[in-house]
């Protein structure tokens, strides 16, 4: 309700009418009358730029971490721990570019899951398994350089081990 008591009807479409939409995964459009027309992401130039925006992130995320992955394993000398964390971080960075950046690129420009109930439950999965596995390996690159730069002589212990 508005100041003057004036209610706007609300409309709630929950994803398609297929059986293959995830409940997870439905996308709520609420539009009411001329706002449907003036919704940001129902304009072609903003659909536009978000697919380049998604497309040059996608590429970056890409082939950023697989040379990161592929310098580590083709060059001996880079095969240190800190490297070995910083490949494992270079996969997780990989798995949210594969598995989730166009996917939430189509939650701003479908309002239902296309991608069908399997590919939802992944989603998720993945995009949580992604960013706590990041946070993690960003933690223990954390410890390990408080090691090697607060006791330099235990962290070489540790590393002849």
């Amino acid at each position: 309700m508005t100041e003057k008591g004036e209610e706007y009807p609300i409309e709630i479409q929950a994803g398609s009418d297929g059986d293959d939409d995830c409940p997870e995964c439905n996308i709520f459009n609420v539009t009411n009358g001329s706002f449907s027309n003036d919704y940001i992401f129902n304009r072609l130039d903003t659909r536009v730029c978000l697919v380049l925006a998604y497309t040059f992130v996608f590429c970056c995320c890409f082939f950023g971490n697989l040379l990161v992955m592929l310098v580590v394993i083709m060059h001996r000398r880079m095969r240190t721990i800190t490297n070995f964390f910083l490949t494992n971080l270079a996969v997780a960075d990989l798995c949210v570019g594969l598995f989730c950046v166009y996917q939430n690129l189509s939650f701003y420009l479908t309002s239902h899951w296309a991608f069908g109930e399997f590919l939802c439950k992944m989603y998720h999965f993945i995009h949580s398994l992604s960013y706590t596995a990041s946070i993690a390996i960003l933690t223990v690159i954390s410890v390990e350089r408080y090691v090697a730069i607060v006791h330099p002589m235990l962290s070489k212990q540790n590393r002849a081990k």
